[in-house]
């Protein structure tokens, strides 16, 4: 079987979100969950709505989540306590359960005892009302040649911003989408293979001299380029995804 996660050529994308407590409950009877045998949770979960809370996550994640809520055709897959996908089962594979258009909401909720930089996260959203649970089908753990759903990761998404640039070098500051405002975390540990750079202008790959990590940010070394010349950076680190940042050399 042929499995794709994420396809970055595709619009389509499926973000893996952290261990949520959602069960299904009698006559939307709210029920208390363990996570992790610690932390405990209040979710409700019926055919027509889900409603449950996501721990110790940045409140910036509920942000993240909302964001999306302004798209269509959403929809949302399960992976079991055996790392099974569940879905909607069709004649074609296996669907995701649909998702009614902005109906999406994740809001941040009081810390309570959680630690003071992660938060408790509501989230809530409506199946479409054609979704039926009798049509769920699944894909086993064997049939997906051994793949465990529960340890695999989600792209993280970074931001790049370009400064103290020189014909053979150029100053790259990677962040994350979270931290105080106006100074975000740093995304640290990357290496020259982590980057590609590519002349615009000339239509022609540069390779990369090094990168040496500093408190400004990556500096990379290349070969010298022409003045005016438009350069591209990407960053190419698997599990990382950023928009790619051209500037002029000089």
């Amino acid at each position: 079987m042929d499995t794709t996660l994420y396809n970055p050529v595709s619009s389509k994308r499926w973000h893996i979100t952290p261990e949520i407590a959602i069960q299904p409950s009698e006559a939307s009877k709210k029920v208390m969950e363990t996570i992790n045998g610690e932390q405990k949770a209040t979710s409700d979960y019926t055919p027509e709505k889900v409603l449950a809370l996501i721990l110790g996550q940045h409140p910036k994640y509920a942000d993240i989540l909302s964001s999306y809520s302004c798209q269509n055709n959403l929809g949302f897959y399960i992976v079991d306590a055996d790392s099974n996908l569940l879905g909607v089962e069709t004649s074609d594979g296996l669907y995701p359960y649909a998702i009614n258009n902005q109906s999406l909401l994740a809001t941040v909720m009081d810390r309570g005892n959680i630690a003071a930089a992660t938060g408790k996260i509501e989230l809530m959203f409506d199946l479409r009302k054609s979704e039926s649970f009798a049509k769920e089908g699944s894909i086993g753990y064997s049939q997906m040649g051994g793949l465990d759903l529960l340890f695999v990761n989600d792209m993280t998404t970074v931001e790049m911003t370009v400064g103290a640039i020189t014909a053979t070098t150029v100053v790259v500051k990677v962040t994350t989408q979270f931290g105080a405002v106006g100074n975000k975390d740093k995304w640290v540990g990357l290496e020259a293979s982590s980057f590609a750079l590519y002349n615009v202008t000339g239509a022609v790959a540069i390779t990369i001299t090094s990168v040496a990590e500093t408190d400004a940010g990556y500096l990379i070394t290349m070969p010298s380029q022409t003045a005016a010349d438009s350069v591209r950076v990407s960053i190419v680190e698997a599990g990382l995804e950023a928009t790619p940042v051209t500037f002029i050399a000089v």
